[in-house]
């Protein structure tokens, strides 16, 4: 089936909902075609080959505990694939529509796996892609890590056995790779994750994943009259290059007025690079009143004429300057006796933005 939602649904949970799970065996190649899973996982099945792990406590054994199996500041991983060899294959696989509000597809992933002296046709190997709606490969979707001819940076340690000859492992840590999806908005894309032990069936070979999603846009919160304007853009990309210059994923913008146009380059863990370009658009509120007053009785009829603009008017707050006060929107209020009293109206609109008078 199709899911409109981001594919993280169903394995953040454990669930697999919507996830096609199969098994094979991996044949020679240095892709994930040469990953070949005819066979569809049981339903209900059990065992070590799909897992999925949320207790951010744990660590991998065969990292000597140094890699957590749930990405820092995640909350789930999903291990494919286990420490048995006998060059058994493991898939995953979901389509999804891509919208608005997934079109930011972030992979984290890490890899571990014996270090065997093979040629890379034969190495074990762990990858993912995307994939169009006529199974083509996107653009800088292919992520891939075979040892000893990955371009990510790897460790190597040897496992204790039991034995007098330890278990040589390679392994990476967790890697982020954000994929910009905008180019096939309205369209179906297949996600396809697949391990495979080495082709000679004699070393084992597993890596862990979790998907995100996230909108093509800058997250902010623009009062108009406030400056400057801060502006954060999307999580998982390695660089960021915004038009004032700023290197960072948040940067302020001063002197900014409606529509103008701001811009950030973002370019990937894998060298891939897309643009963001976004016109401001804020809202405000802005205090305003007028007061008539009755003498014989003391008391003062106010009427709040604030307004809100591209917003809502949410709340109001009187300060009567004698102590008393009021949230009504127009209220009358008695004094005590005559004076001067200094009184001030705040207004906040239902998107935070605050004035007073």
């Amino acid at each position: 089936g199709v899911w409109a939602q981001c594919p993280s649904q169903g394995l953040d949970d454990g669930s697999w909902a919507g996830w096609d799970r199969s098994i094979g065996l991996r044949t020679l190649g240095t892709t994930i075609d040469a990953i070949s899973t005819p066979n569809a996982y049981p339903t209900g099945g059990s065992g070590s080959r799909f897992v999925f792990n949320s207790d951010t406590s744990l660590y991998d054994p065969y990292t000597g505990g140094e890699l957590p199996l749930v990405p820092p500041g995640g909350n789930y991983s999903i291990r494919l694939g286990d420490q048995n060899d006998g060059a058994a294959a493991e898939r995953l696989k979901k389509s999804f529509l891509v919208s608005n509000e997934n079109a930011l597809f972030t992979l984290y992933f890490a890899a571990v796996s014996e270090r065997p002296n093979h040629p890379e046709d034969r190495q074990p190997i762990f990858g993912a892609r995307l994939l169009d709606q006529n199974d083509s490969t996107i653009f800088c979707t292919d992520v891939r890590y075979i040892p000893n001819f990955t371009n990510y940076p790897t460790k190597n340690y040897n496992y204790d056995n039991g034995t007098s000859n330890p278990t040589k492992i390679e392994w990476a840590n967790w890697q982020v790779i954000t994929l910009d999806l905008r180019p096939y908005l309205g369209q179906i894309v297949t996600v396809e994750v697949a391990n495979g032990d080495c082709g000679l069936s004699q070393h084992f070979s597993y890596g862990y994943f979790s998907i995100e999603c996230n909108p093509a846009r800058f997250e902010y919160d623009w009062c108009m009259k406030e400056d400057p304007l801060t502006l954060v853009a999307p999580p998982g990309f390695e660089e960021y290059i915004w038009n004032n210059g700023v290197l960072s994923d948040t940067s302020e913008f001063f002197g900014m007025d409606e529509g103008d146009s701001v811009v950030c380059q973002l370019i990937s863990n894998n060298g891939c690079e897309s643009k963001l370009a976004e016109a401001l658009s804020g809202s405000d509120v802005f205090a305003q009143f007028s007061a008539q007053f009755d003498t014989g009785l003391i008391a003062a009829v106010f009427n709040n004429t604030s307004y809100a603009y591209q917003a809502n008017l949410d709340s109001v707050w009187w300060d009567f300057g004698d102590g008393s006060s009021s949230s009504e929107l127009s209220p009358i209020h008695t004094y005590d006796s005559f004076g001067i009293f200094q009184v001030i109206l705040y207004a906040r609109n239902d998107s935070g933005c605050l004035d007073s008078t």
